[in-house]
Parts: C-alpha cells; structure tokens; sequence
C-alpha cells in the first residue's frame, strides 16, 4: 500500500469518524431536547386541568365531573386526557379523541404519589403518558392522565437520521477525494526528492543536491539528505584521493627498488645501490605501519591501555630516540621538563611524539632548532613541540592533518615523509581525550601542542 493511499485512507477514516461523533452527538442531543420538551408540554397540561378539576368540587370537596367544563380544555388532537376516580370507579375521558377509548392509558403508573413517566401504545398510537395523583387535603381524590404521540417525534429524529446518514456519505466521499489531493500535493516535495536522488544514483553525480527550500520537516529533511550527499561526495573524493595517493606512495619506492634491482642484475653487487633498496623498503615497511594503523582507527580496532603515564620520563626516552635518527644534525632542546602524570597509553603517546618530532626535523634545516617543552595548567597538561623551520602558509594551515597532505610536497618526498604523521598524531591526541594544536608563520617556524587531560581531571 502506497504512502499516498494511506494518508488518504487515514484522513478519510478521521474526517468519516468526526461526522460519526457528530452526526451521533446531533441525534442524541436534539432526541433528548424534543423528548424533554413532550415532558414540559404534558407537565403544563397536567398543571392547567389539575386546577381547573380542583376548582369543580362540592362543599364537601367531592369532584364534580358532570360540571366539569370540558370546552375549556380543547385540548390538541395528539392531547389525550383521562381522569380515574378509584373511590367511584369511574374513569373519565376528557379529551374527544378518547371518547370511545373504556381502558386506562397506563394503568401500571396509577398509585404512585407523584408525577411518573412513561411510554405506552395504546389505540394504536405511541404514546408518551404523565401520571400525576390529585391529592385534596392529604388525601389522593384520583390520578390524572395526560399523554401525547410520539410519532411526530420519532418521525423527526427518523428523516434527522436518513439525512445525518446521506450527509455523512456524501462527506466520506468527499473528504476520500479531499483527502487524495491534500495527499498528492503534500507528497510531492517527496516525490521531487526521490526523482533527484535517483538521478543522482543514475549519472553517479553527488554533486548535485535536493532543490527543496520549505522551512518545514520536508526542508529539515532535504537539508540533512544534501548534508548527507556533501558528506558523502568529500568521503567519496577523499577515497579517490587516498588510492591516488597510496598508489604514488608506494611507486616511487618501487620504482627504485626496481631501479635499483637492475642495476645489480646488470652490474653485480653494489653498495649503494643494496643502501637504496633498503631505505626504499624501509619506507614503504613505515608507510604500510601507518595505513594499517590508520584503517583500524577508522573501524574502531585500536584499543587504548591506560595507564599512569610520567610524561617526563616518556619526552626523555622520545628524545633519546629521536636524536638517534637525527641525521641533520638539527639541535633538539629540552625545557621546563617537571615532574607530571596522565593516564595515556604509553606506546600511542611515543608514536604521537615520534611523529611531531621526525616532521619538525624534516621542515627545519641545519641552523634551526627544536624544543620540547613540558606545561601544566587548570586540568590540561600541554606538550609543546616547537621549531624554527620554514613554517606553514596559513591557506594550508587547516589542511595539515589530513591524510597525504603536504605543505611542502616536494621537500617532504625527499625526507621520505608520506604526509600520515600528523593524520595519525591527532587521532591519538583526541582518543586520550585531548588536541592537537597547531600554530605557524611562514619563514618562522611551526609551533605543535598536544594537549591532554590531566590525571585528577580525569578521577573527577
């Protein structure tokens, strides 16, 4: 069942149930106002021939009926009125339509000491009777009958219900019209979205968006599915970049071990050479370690095992290392190294380092110089990486961490740099639960901050 069938459906189904509730309310409530108003009618007859009986007595408060002026009643032709004395046993019609009538009109309501209600047929008619006792000095001299037919009534409330019955048919069809074309027009921003997104899978172009701008839930949804295509369209990019990228990384090395290979098949063994290939490999073993490490950041495979971290002690083993590699020659200084504990997964915390320091080293010439810096303050504990080197260009400042990314491509290549460093440096920062900061001007030097939690903010 289509979407468009069930709003019309269920519009329909609601209108159809309101005229119901409606049509139900108007019976009941006009049947209870025409029945009440029969008890009003009786309830005033009853009160005017009541009088007029009463004042037709003798001296000794007896009930005069053969003085009892009948012409003055004139009652309707749908006015029936009996008058049943038990101590004479006398039942007296006095209302002409009752003339030939010898029976009580309820017999079953006579004996009660107050006005009573009921319906009863009699002579072939419904009738709606009130019986009331007419008592004379504490005394009940007889009843009075008053009744009238409820045809009228009931015919009323019948044609009410034939035309309630047309009227709601006659709304159910047309809120079902109404409803289909409130449907269509309400589902055609729908349909638009669906026609664009289908082109969109047919000519493979995420470029393109949704073209609905309604400040309604249609226009919030057309909003997250265009930021959804945008998203998509960056990672789809991103991914093509990747391949391009990975592809390049890996064929320069190849290329010269290939090179390189030759020249040892067509010339025999040769230092050099044999030096090439394993730098060549080493490269590629550092780059493979970093998109693996990389890929599984990305599906949530790297776990981290905290522990109580001396950062102190930790800088001092990275620069260590580090020195060893050095092979610029760049002057690395320690300072404001004091004594500071986070809770840190020791190995990814050397690797984030390892990272900041090597690049630092491969953008900063002999001249230079490295420091490392160690600050406390409020709940973060900062390790500065700073450096003298050429810098970073403020257009190319926001894009530093992505993937391949190079500010310098070319001097990058040669220090064997494959742009995943800082990529894989800040996924580490901000899985501790902290950043990583850049700050650079061109031709003065670039300045890192890992910034991570400290051990007691992190209790807290």
């Amino acid at each position: 069942m289509s979407i468009r069938l069930r709003l019309t459906l269920l519009y329909s189904s609601l209108l159809i149930a309101m005229l119901i509730l409606f049509s139900v309310a108007v019976f009941g409530i006009l049947g209870h106002l025409l029945h009440s108003q029969i008890d009003d009618d009786l309830v005033e007859t009853l009160d005017d021939i009541e009088r007029i009986i009463l004042e037709n007595r003798d001296a000794e408060g007896h009930i005069q009926t053969e003085d009892l002026p009948l012409r003055l009643f004139h009652p309707a032709d749908n006015m029936y009125i009996q008058l049943w004395l038990p101590k004479e046993l006398e039942l007296i019609n006095l209302s002409k339509n009752l003339e030939s009538y010898t029976e009580h009109l309820d017999p079953n309501a006579v004996g009660h000491n107050r006005t009573v209600f009921s319906n009863v047929r009699a002579n072939g008619v419904d009738l709606r009777v009130a019986t009331r006792p007419l008592v004379v000095d504490g005394q009940t001299m007889g009843y009075l009958q008053v009744a009238t037919s409820t045809e009228p009534i009931e015919n009323a409330i019948h044609k009410l219900a034939i035309i309630l019955t047309l009227l709601g048919t006659i709304g159910g069809i047309i809120a079902f019209f109404v409803g289909r074309w409130m449907a269509s027009k309400a589902l055609t921003p729908i349909n638009s979205i669906n026609q664009t997104a289908q082109q969109i899978v047919a000519a493979d172009d995420l470029k393109r968006r949704v073209p609905y701008t309604g400040n309604d839930e249609l226009g919030a949804l057309t909003e997250t599915i265009n930021r959804m295509l945008e998203r998509l369209d960056r990672l789809f990019s991103s991914q093509q970049q990747f391949v391009s990228d990975v592809s390049h990384e890996l064929r320069t090395p190849l290329a010269a071990i290939q090179g390189h290979v030759e020249i040892i098949q067509r010339f025999g063994y040769d230092e050099e050479s044999m030096e090439a290939i394993a730098r060549s490999t080493e490269r590629m073993v550092y780059l493979v370690e970093d998109l693996m490490f990389l890929a599984n950041a990305d599906i949530g495979r790297v776990n981290l095992i905290l522990m109580p971290v001396d950062l102190d002690t930790l800088l001092l083993e990275v620069y260590n290392h580090v020195k060893a590699f050095n092979k610029e020659q760049v002057a690395i200084y320690l300072q404001n190294i004091e004594h500071i504990q986070v809770n840190a997964d020791p190995h990814l915390l050397k690797k984030l380092l390892k990272h900041l320091l090597m690049n630092a080293i491969a953008y900063t010439d002999k001249t230079g110089q490295i420091t490392l810096d160690l600050r406390q303050h409020d709940q973060w504990v900062d390790v500065i990486v700073s450096d003298t080197g050429i810098g970073i260009a403020e257009e190319d400042l926001a894009r530093i961490f992505y993937r391949f990314y190079r500010a310098d491509k070319a001097r990058s290549r040669l220090s064997g740099g494959s742009g995943l460093g800082l990529s894989i440096a800040l996924w580490i920062a901000r899985a501790h639960g902290g950043d990583l900061l850049v700050e650079s001007q061109l031709g003065h030097g670039t300045t890192f901050t890992v910034r991570l939690p400290h051990t007691s903010s992190m209790r807290s």
